[in-house]
């Protein structure tokens, strides 16, 4: 399952009961961390993660400033 969490990122839920945070707007570990908008049309070069299981239990600590590629590999961790 998929969501648009506050026009500034998004939350993916798999199979396994993990869900992924990708948040790149205003109040998040990313360039856009200082950002007072509410976040439309903005894009990012790096981004927030943050993993947590089917009772809520984080898997991470939110890991900031993260390159596509390590937003890849930290969805396929969680994913699987």
């Amino acid at each position: 399952m998929f969501n648009i969490t506050a026009n500034k990122g998004f939350e993916i839920t798999f199979a396994n009961g993990n869900t992924v945070s990708v948040q790149f707007g205003g109040g998040n570990y990313c360039e856009n961390r200082y950002i007072t908008e509410d976040g439309r049309g903005q894009s990012s070069p790096d981004a927030e993660c943050l993993a947590w299981d089917k009772d809520g239990l984080y898997l991470t600590e939110a890991l900031g400033w993260q390159t596509p590629e390590e937003v890849a590999a930290f969805i396929a961790k969680h994913s699987a």
